[in-house]
């Protein structure tokens, strides 16, 4: 009931704002753009994984961690980004999470070991996440509801596309050189913050005298991770198959066989 007074809200804003009828293709492909650079960015690094993993002299616990720290913050900060868009202005945060998003990139090319790359990859996730919840609603607020079908569907062959391609892409930046995995955004991120900065508008009144709810965040992000932690601990009394330290792939990592660096 509350997502649809919210979405009912929207409309109505939408309808007293008058916006330009061109503008809607406008806000589309931004957000196009943002979610096929953020999706591409992880379907990428799943090829580029086991490279990374010899190259940055790691494990398989530490180079799961380039994943799992991403996708735990962009979890984790994605509501309260949609919430601080709603107070503050959706076009606002959503350039701000690119600029981030772009800059992360580049620092997590630029990594020089394990510990650095997920420490980047966490300030990447940052950026990640203000897309991530304001991709949709920019597109939302810019189409009529009797064209929102044909927006969204548009938004999701884009990101169903960015799924496809991403590990063929990626395989052929790692054979190159498993940096250009994060490099490959920079242009792309540069070029999609610019024209985000330029394009988009505040298409929907921001309402005044609202706050953010901080316990009610802090409270969610105990919850989540005291849930992640808890399955983590139980995996191996709810499953028979465990990693055996005997298989060449955990007791050497140049069972690869990759070229030195």
């Amino acid at each position: 009931m509350a997502l649809f007074y919210i979405k009912e809200i929207t409309m109505v804003n939408i309808e007293q704002n008058n916006t330009p009828e061109s503008y809607k293709w406008t806000a589309l492909s931004v957000a196009s753009l943002g979610m096929l650079v953020g999706i591409l960015n992880a379907s990428t690094l799943i090829i580029a994984l086991p490279t990374m993993m010899v190259k940055l002299n790691t494990d398989l616990f530490g180079i799961m961690w380039v994943l799992i720290s991403y996708t735990l913050l962009l979890t984790i900060l994605a509501p309260a980004w949609g919430r601080l868009a709603d107070i503050y202005g959706r076009k606002k945060l959503y350039v701000y999470g690119l600029a981030v998003f772009t800059v992360g990139s580049l620092l997590c090319g630029l990594a020089a070991n394990i510990n650095q790359l997920i420490a980047f990859r966490v300030f990447q996730a940052v950026g990640g996440s203000m897309l991530v919840a304001n991709g949709t609603i920019i597109v939302t607020d810019a189409f009529k509801r009797n064209e929102l079908g044909k927006a969204m569907g548009i938004l999701s062959m884009v990101m169903a596309a960015a799924f496809v391609v991403g590990p063929i892409l990626g395989g052929y930046l790692t054979l190159i050189n498993w940096r250009l995995n994060f490099f490959f955004n920079v242009p792309i991120g540069i070029v999609v913050t610019i024209w985000a900065h330029l394009k988009l508008r505040e298409v929907a009144v921001l309402p005044k005298g609202e706050t953010f709810d901080l316990k009610g965040m802090v409270l969610f992000t105990i919850a989540f991770l005291s849930s992640m932690i808890y399955l983590t601990s139980r995996i191996h009394d709810w499953t028979y198959i465990t990693p055996d330290a005997s298989l060449p792939c955990y007791r050497d990592r140049e069972f690869y066989r990759l070229p030195a660096s």
